[in-house]
Formats: structure tokens, C-alpha cells, sequence
């Protein structure tokens, strides 16, 4: 609806003022008082809606907890040798299977 507004050139905006002088006439401050009466309530209902529901805080919850948690499984650095393919200077336990650097 508003971005019908956007498109109205003043020779429309003055012929929908026209038709709405027209039409409510000598109740048009009457009519102008409702509206806005109306629109803010609407407006009250959303908040205390939002306010109840609380999706923002819920969703910075869940954003931060993503973040803790990829932080957490993140793999350790590549070092320059890795990431061309060498085989950096490990050894493996047989016991464990477990990669250990070797001291150089």
C-alpha cells in the first residue's frame, strides 16, 4: 500500500484529496481522529506482541550460541607446508593413533 504512495504524482495526490474531501466532508477530522486512534493501537498490539514473543533476543541467543560452538569445533591452523601438500614433521603412536609433532 505505501509503495503505491511513492508512485502518486501531485495531480493524483490532489484528486484522491478531492475525492476523500468529498466523500467524508465535514466528518473528516472525525474520520482523521479514528484512523490514527486505530493505527495506534494497532501499533500498541504489535509491540506487546513483540515484547511477548521476543524474537530479537531469541535470535541474538542463537546467533551467539552458532558462534561459541563453531569456535569450539574450528580445526587447528594449516601451516603453509600443509596447505602445499607436505606432510609436516609428525609422528604417530601406535597405541593411540594420536599425531604428535616432532622436536627438531
Amino acid at each position: 500500500m505505501l509503495a503505491l504512495i511513492g508512485n502518486l504524482g501531485p495531480l493524483e495526490t490532489a484528486l484522491i484529496a478531492l475525492i476523500v474531501i468529498l466523500v467524508f466532508g465535514g466528518r473528516l477530522p472525525e474520520v482523521a481522529r479514528q484512523a490514527m486512534r486505530m493505527m495506534a493501537r494497532v501499533r500498541g498490539a504489535l509491540d506487546e506482541i513483540k515484547g511477548e514473543v521476543d524474537l530479537d533476543g531469541e535470535l541474538r541467543q542463537i546467533n551467539a550460541d552458532i558462534r561459541r560452538e563453531s569456535a569450539r569445533k574450528m580445526p587447528p591452523p594449516v601451516t603453509i607446508d600443509q596447505a602445499k601438500g607436505a606432510e609436516p614433521d609428525v609422528k604417530r603412536s601406535p597405541e593411540t593413533d594420536e599425531r604428535t609433532e616432532v622436536d627438531q
